[in-house]
């Protein structure tokens, strides 16, 4: 897990959450939930609300990563911050984890 000190997609520095990046309802197994990030109560809101749009039903992981990824990058671009390369890393950590492991 990645501990941030500040949210990496709107710099806001007060409440901080745990976003596992494959959803838990969906991936039991302990190596899936090893790849999560932190990000504010709004943006981690914000998040679920997109992640929903890919429905109530278990999806590959490369979807959901993929939507991790666009998520970070909009939210980076609204709010005019540089990249923040530890939650990059963590994505394309778990990219390549699920990747090799389908």
């Amino acid at each position: 897990m990645i501990v941030h000190k500040e949210c990496p997609t709107c710099g806001r520095k007060l409440n901080l959450t745990s976003h596992h990046v494959l959803p838990k309802r969906f991936f039991k197994n302990k190596s899936a939930r090893e790849f999560r990030f932190e990000l504010c109560r709004d943006c981690h809101t914000e998040l679920e609300r997109d992640i929903s749009l890919l429905g109530d039903e278990k999806v590959a992981p490369i979807r959901y990563i993929r939507k991790l990824i666009y998520f970070v990058f909009r939210k980076k671009q609204e709010n005019k911050l540089a990249d923040n390369k530890e939650t990059l890393q963590i994505l394309r950590d778990a990219q390549t984890y699920f990747n090799k492991n389908k």
